[in-house]
């Protein structure tokens, strides 16, 4: 196994959180295409494993990885098709011993490919005495865009941990991964942030099954499911929450659970009550009550709204036919 031992220097504040977030240590990579000193790499490869650059520059022709804002940390399977079975990149020892909430925050680009049987994966792992021992903490979902991941440390406050990211290709010739803007923060958990947006009406095929979103009229007295878009605007993740319609004197409330929204993470609810389309023109709102039971930090995006028209056929329009 080939071992690569990087030099840079420690990049602080990227995290786009906020000041009442202690960011114990993060790194953009974007002052130098070299590790810093304090990381280290193994990799059986032969085009260097983890790499240093831009987006442009370690992307391939099957494996374009996103524009960043600035350099990332890449493992390209797909460049060379050599063996990138067990690509570990090691982040240095981190002393949680002054934390209560610590998280590991970072992005991702990882497509979690398949190709002639073979499958690649990407996770976290995590060791408690010196690198001696390590398991798996975390495993990665594939996506085609870069995603935001906010993984709970707590299980290591009061001591230190190390940490590595782990990428294979299963033995065959696959993709690769990337990763930009890793920090380890001490989250203020009580700092939530869900914004409302997209709110939609719904109309239920049974027979198919398919649900339709596409339509602003509707006849009257036919029952829709009222739908928000959720967002997480924060790194806490989003676990459950509360929410609530307004359809003129009609006012209904929901809990959503069984939800896990990581920072930037988006998710579709559709009401289990639905409503009653009127003969009239009527505001549909949606407004966010709480976050993880807790109180929303930002009230301004917590409201958002449509306008319900309803229609009715004309029962006494004639058709003339004529018989040919």
């Amino acid at each position: 196994m080939k071992k690569h031992l990087f030099a840079a220097c420690l990049i602080m504040g990227m995290l786009n959180a906020n000041a009442q977030n202690d960011t114990i240590w993060s790194i953009n990579f974007n002052d130098s295409t070299v590790l810093p000193s304090t990381w280290m790499q193994t990799t059986y490869s032969t085009n260097d494993g983890w790499v240093v650059n831009t987006a442009t520059g370690v992307s391939s022709g099957f494996f374009g990885v996103p524009a960043a804002d600035g350099n990332v940390v890449c493992t390209n399977d797909d460049e060379c098709n050599c063996d990138h079975s067990a690509d570990t990149l090691f982040a240095m020892n981190t002393d949680l011993v002054n934390t209560d909430n610590p998280y590991l925050t970072f992005q991702a680009f990882y497509l979690e490919g398949s190709y002639t049987g073979y499958d690649e994966n990407f996770k976290v792992i995590t060791s408690v005495n010196g690198g001696i021992d390590w398991v798996e903490h975390t495993v990665i979902s594939g996506a085609t865009s870069w995603q935001n991941y906010a993984l709970d440390f707590s299980e290591f406050a009061g001591g230190d941990v190390l940490f590595a990211f782990v990428y294979s290709d299963g033995g065959g010739w696959l993709f690769g991964a990337a990763i930009d803007n890793v920090a380890v923060v001490d989250l203020d958990t009580t700092l939530v942030n869900a914004a409302l947006s997209g709110g939609n009406l719904a109309s239920v095929i049974s027979a198919v099954p398919t649900t339709n979103y596409q339509y602003y009229k509707h006849l009257v007295n036919e029952e829709l499911i009222p739908s928000v878009t959720i967002t997480n605007e924060l790194v806490v993740p989003i676990t459950d929450l509360e929410i609530k319609y307004t359809f003129g004197a009609e006012v209904v409330t929901e809990t959503v659970t069984g939800i896990y929204l990581s920072q930037g993470g988006s998710y579709v609810y559709d009401f289990t009550q639905p409503i009653t389309v009127p003969l009239d023109t009527l505001a549909l709102t949606f407004d966010l009550l709480s976050v993880n039971g807790l109180t929303d930090a930002q009230a301004s995006n917590n409201t958002t709204s449509l306008t319900v028209y309803g229609i009715q056929l004309n029962a006494n329009k004639k058709v003339v036919v004529e018989e040919g």
